[in-house]
């Protein structure tokens, strides 16, 4: 009996541990259609990466623009802007977020620059990243914000350990009232 109730106990916490939802691990890029790299030809911009592990979800930076003054007297036009995510965690893939760059910098460093996103929404391996409004780009230092959603339906470590708990708590009234019945 003693070995029956240790193996549903060990059962009991251990399957909820399956369940437990994963941790987000993922790194950006960004490249610029002017050069096809990190450094802008058309704008004098670029492009800080961002590299995020055991990430639960929310808000944070997908990386920073750094814009510096215009050589000329100024530098204006449309660029385009890929901004690729490579997830390790949970499960592995990679995914482009492709934005429109327009505006003007000046050669004093004021910048008018504005990036919008053709889409706001991806998806790696059920989990989604987006980045839900134009950004304004200013002068030195803008972070490149957005979101990351865990996969829906996988609990939270917490929802793992109440499952637990509770199911130790329903197995010692079980067993409590099958003592009482056989008495």
């Amino acid at each position: 009996m003693t070995r029956k109730i240790v193996l549903l106990a060990a059962f009991a916490l251990l399957i909820p541990g399956l369940a437990m939802a994963g941790n987000i691990s993922f790194s950006t890029t960004g490249t610029f259609s002017s050069s096809g790299t990190s450094n802008s030809s058309l704008f004098p911009i670029t492009f800080t990466p961002a590299s995020v592990t055991n990430f639960v979800g929310g808000d944070l930076s997908f990386g920073l623009f750094t814009v510096s003054a215009c050589a000329a007297a100024k530098c204006s036009g449309t660029e385009t802007f890929d901004l690729q995510i490579s997830q390790t965690s949970p499960t592995a893939g990679t995914a482009d977020l492709v934005g429109t760059i327009s505006g003007e910098v000046l050669h004093n460093g004021f910048t008018v620059l504005t990036l919008s996103f053709t889409s706001d929404l991806m998806s790696i391996g059920g989990t989604l990243y987006r980045i839900p409004f134009m950004h304004s780009i200013n002068f030195s230092f803008t972070t490149l914000n957005g979101a990351v959603m865990p996969r829906e339906g996988l609990p939270e470590p917490s929802a793992e350990f109440l499952l637990g708990m509770s199911t130790l708590g329903l197995m010692g009234l079980a067993t409590l009232s099958r003592k009482m019945i056989n008495h």
